[in-house]
Parts: C-alpha cells; structure tokens; sequence
C-alpha cells in the first residue's frame, strides 16, 4: 500500500521541518519519496535552503545551504547530491571572500566521488595591491586560476609599476600539470 501527504515536525512549539512525502510498503519492502523539505533551522551562520529530497527507493540525495563565516566568507552556497546505495556523491560550493584584500575573489569548488576536486579563484573586479618602494600590483577583471584533478590552469591579467621608474602589464595563461 501507499500513503502521502503532507507534514511537519514540531519541537518546543516551532516548526523544524515541513515538507511532503509519498511512502509505500510492497511485499515486505519499504520505499517512496520525502521532497519539498524545508528545514527551519537557521542560525546567523548558515541556512538550509528549501527543497532538498530523499528518494528511498533509488537512494538519491539532495540538500543545499547558504552559509557565511565572519570575515572570512560572504554570501556562500553549497549544494550535496549523492546516492546512498551507488555511494555516488558530488558536492558545489561558491562563495565570496570577506577579507578587504579579497573582496572581490569568488570561490568554486567541486568535490565528486572517486576523489576528483575542482577549485577555482576568480576575480570579478579589479584589485590593487600596494606594495613596497611605492610599487603597486594590479590583478584585473576577470583573472582566474583553477585547479582540477592534478593539473593547475588559469588566465592572469595584471600590471605591476614601481613608482616613475617603471610599468609594465603582463597577460598569461597558465596551462601546466601539478
């Protein structure tokens, strides 16, 4: 037979988790689906968001937050989505550095089951770094590196100058192994 319906779980008077669900138990086994989660559990550091769903007859998996660290990350997200019975399982994060030096960075990274890790920095402004002898360094718009399954690739675009002496740019792509 099957049931569905909708539900919510209720602790101390406030709701924790709502969502619906279809259940079923055939010939001794027990299956269905839990979707349309939504999990009111929130603090100042992250947030789960709405929709994760649980596939109990295929096994499949999937749950999403927002988070932020202070100081450290702004406006970060992650998406899991895996399968208990297979052990697949693939994990996406993107978020913004808080750091005044890398407020603008943005931060990808993707971890997917057998070990495979993705990481990739990229600028989304131009950014100024002051250094010493009245030097300075520019990164421009757009660089990037990333790091993906032992190999390091990517495309800088910067300018550097050392006070009136001299200036110079320099636009490189990054194309190499680990």
């Amino acid at each position: 037979g099957k049931i569905k319906g909708k539900g919510e779980i209720n602790v101390g008077g406030k709701k924790m988790i709502s969502g619906a669900f279809e259940l079923s138990y055939d010939e001794g086994k027990f299956g269905g689906k839990i979707d349309h989660l939504h999990v009111d559990i929130e603090t100042k550091y992250f947030t789960v968001k709405p929709g994760a769903s649980i596939d109990i007859d295929a096994g499949d998996f999937t749950v999403g937050a927002t988070f932020k660290i202070p100081n450290i990350v702004d406006d970060g997200g992650i998406d899991l989505k895996g399968n208990v019975k297979t052990g697949a399982f693939e994990a996406k994060a993107e978020f913004n550095l808080a750091p005044e030096a890398l407020k603008e960075v943005k931060v990808n990274v993707e971890v997917a089951s057998g070990g495979n890790l993705k990481i990739k920095a990229s600028l989304e402004g131009t950014k100024t770094f002051k250094l010493p002898a009245g030097g300075e360094l520019t990164i421009g718009e757009g660089s990037n590196i990333e790091y993906a399954n032992g190999t390091l690739s990517g495309h800088p675009k910067c300018s550097a100058k050392l006070g009136t002496i001299m200036a110079g740019t320099f636009d490189f792509s990054i194309n190499g192994g680990s």
